[in-house]
C-alpha cells in the first residue's frame, strides 16, 4: 500500500475538547486583575497568517487554551505540511490577484492540456474562508488555514477544499483530497445523526470517500466504501438507479485489485485470468440492465467502454467493437 506523499498530519490530544478562548499572558509590570486579554478563535485565524514557524511556537505557548494552539504546534514543528505545489497554488490565489504571471506561467506549460481551470480555483478557493490573509505572502498562514478546516472546518469548507485539491480539475493532490473527505464524512455522518443529512447524503460522500482511498492505492478502504455505498442506494433507490449502478460498477473494477494484492507470484496469472473473467461477467449483467433502466446515463455507457476495453485485451475485438460503437452512440 503506498504511504501519503503529499502531506503529513498528526492530532493532538487536546484539539477536541480544548476551550475556543485563549488567554494571552501580559507583563507582569502591565498587568491589572482582570485584565488578561481573550480572544475567540475568529481573531486566531487572522493572527495566524501574519506569523512564521518561530513565532507559530510563541504562539503555541500562549494560546495553550485555544483549540487553534494545536494547529499552530503541528504546523511548527513539521507534523502538518502541504505539498510545496499546493502551497504554492493557495499562497498565489491568496494575493487575490487574478490569473497573475504565476498562473498564466502554470497553464502555458506544455504538459497542460486542459483548459485553464484558473476561476473555478478562485470560486472553490472564496469558500475556504481567511486563510493566507496576508496576501499569500507567508505559506505558514495557507498551511495553519488548511490544517483548521480539516479538523474544524464546516460541510461547505471541506467540499471546496476537497474539490480544490481533487484530480478532474484541482491541485491534483491525492493526500489531501483524501484528508479532507475522510473529514468530510465524520461530518456528514454526525449530521446524520442530527437529522441535518439524508442517508442518501451520507452514501454519496461514501462513494467519493472510496474514489479518494483509490486514488492512494488504499483497495481494502475503498473496497469497503464501495460496497457500503452499493448496499445503502440498492435499498433506499433500488438496484436499478443511477447511484446503486454506479456503486456496483465501482465495486466490479475492484474485483482484480483486490484479489491481486492478496497473492503470491505463481498464483498470478491464474487468478489474473479468472478475475478478469468474473469482471466481464458483472459488467456483462449491469450493461443489460443500465441500458433499458439507464439510458441516458453517463454511468451506462462508461460500462459499455469498459466491457469494450476488456474484450480487447483479451484480443476478442469484434466483441470489443460491438462495446465501443454503443458507448461512443452514448456519449
Amino acid at each position: 500500500r503506498k504511504s501519503p506523499s503529499t502531506m503529513s498530519m498528526k492530532r493532538s490530544n487536546d484539539e477536541a475538547e480544548a476551550p475556543h478562548t485563549a488567554i494571552i499572558p501580559q507583563s507582569a509590570k502591565k498587568i491589572k486583575m482582570d485584565t488578561d486579554i481573550i480572544l475567540n478563535d475568529d481573531a486566531w485565524v487572522h493572527i495566524v497568517s501574519f506569523v512564521g514557524a518561530q513565532t507559530l511556537k510563541v504562539l503555541a505557548c500562549a494560546g495553550k487554551t485555544t483549540r487553534d494552539a494545536a494547529v499552530f504546534r503541528d504546523v511548527a514543528d513539521g507534523s502538518f505540511s502541504l505539498m510545496p505545489t499546493t502551497e504554492l497554488h493557495l499562497v498565489e490565489l491568496a494575493k487575490k490577484d487574478g490569473y497573475n504571471a504565476y498562473f498564466q506561467d502554470l497553464f502555458a506549460s506544455p504538459r497542460r492540456s486542459r483548459i485553464s481551470p484558473h476561476l473555478k480555483w478562485e470560486g472553490l478557493f472564496a469558500k475556504l474562508g481567511d486563510i493566507g490573509t496576508l496576501k499569500g505572502k507567508v505559506p505558514t498562514g495557507v498551511t495553519a488555514g488548511v490544517l483548521r478546516l480539516l479538523r474544524y472546518g464546516s460541510r461547505a469548507q471541506l467540499e471546496a477544499l476537497a474539490e480544490l485539491a481533487g484530480k478532474e480539475e484541482g491541485f491534483d493532490d491525492e493526500a489531501l483530497t483524501l484528508e479532507a473527505r475522510k473529514r468530510l464524512q465524520r461530518v456528514l455522518e454526525k449530521a446524520h445523526k442530527a437529522g441535518k443529512v439524508t442517508e442518501e447524503e451520507v452514501l454519496d460522500g461514501v462513494l467519493q470517500l472510496g474514489d479518494a482511498h483509490m486514488w492512494m492505492d488504499e483497495w481494502d478502504e475503498c473496497g469497503e466504501c464501495f460496497e457500503r455505498a452499493k448496499e445503502g442506494f440498492v435499498r433506499l433507490l433500488g438496484e436499478d438507479s443511477a447511484k446503486a449502478v454506479n456503486a456496483a460498477y465501482s465495486v466490479a473494477g475492484q474485483i482484480v485489485s483486490t484479489e491481486l494484492d492478496r497473492i503470491d507470484t505463481h498464483s498470478y496469472i491464474v487468478t489474473l485470468n479468472a478475475c478478469g473473467d468474473e469482471k466481464i461477467a458483472e459488467y456483462r449483467r449491469l450493461w443489460e440492465m443500465a441500458k433499458v433502466s439507464l439510458p441516458e446515463e453517463a454511468v451506462t455507457y462508461d460500462i459499455g467502454n469498459s466491457l469494450g476495453g476488456k474484450f480487447y485485451e483479451e484480443g476478442k475485438y469484434e466483441e470489443a467493437k460491438v462495446f465501443f460503437l454503443a458507448a461512443l452512440e452514448g456519449q
